[in-house]
């Protein structure tokens, strides 16, 4: 039976991810411009007191291309 190992960095990862669910929750239910703005805010300060910080912004990163990529596949096609 293999023993699987789970580093600092990865859960720095994983939180990084979370992190940016949580801000993407967070915009998707507000009304304005400001109230995302702060979400945006609000999770990027959380990201700096994590460790291993390039890993928490690469979890980050990925939550929000999956977003973007899946957002962008379904714009209008225009003229």
């Amino acid at each position: 039976m293999s023993r699987v190992t789970v580093t600092t960095g990865d859960c720095a990862e994983q939180a990084g991810h979370a992190i940016a669910s949580n801000c993407l929750d967070a915009m998707l239910k507000s009304d304005s411009q400001a109230e995302n703005g702060k979400a945006l805010q609000t999770a990027l300060l959380e990201l700096q007191r994590l460790p291993h910080p390039k890993r928490a912004a690469g979890g980050f990163t990925m939550a929000l291309v999956n977003v973007l990529e899946v957002g962008l596949m379904n714009l209008p096609k225009g003229a």
